[in-house]
């Protein structure tokens, strides 16, 4: 017996949720957690 999440709604919805946070996790970093990192570490962000 195989068991896939593809297998059942809840478990599509689970492997969708997981792939769009991962989507937005990079460019949320980027944009939010970079700039505060290079403040303070007093680097310009400009």
């Amino acid at each position: 017996m195989r068991l896939s999440l593809l297998d059942h709604p809840r478990g599509r919805l689970v492997v969708f949720t997981v792939l769009y946070a991962s989507e937005g996790a990079p460019i949320g970093f980027i944009w939010w957690a970079l700039p505060t990192l290079l403040r303070s570490s007093d680097v310009p962000v400009a």
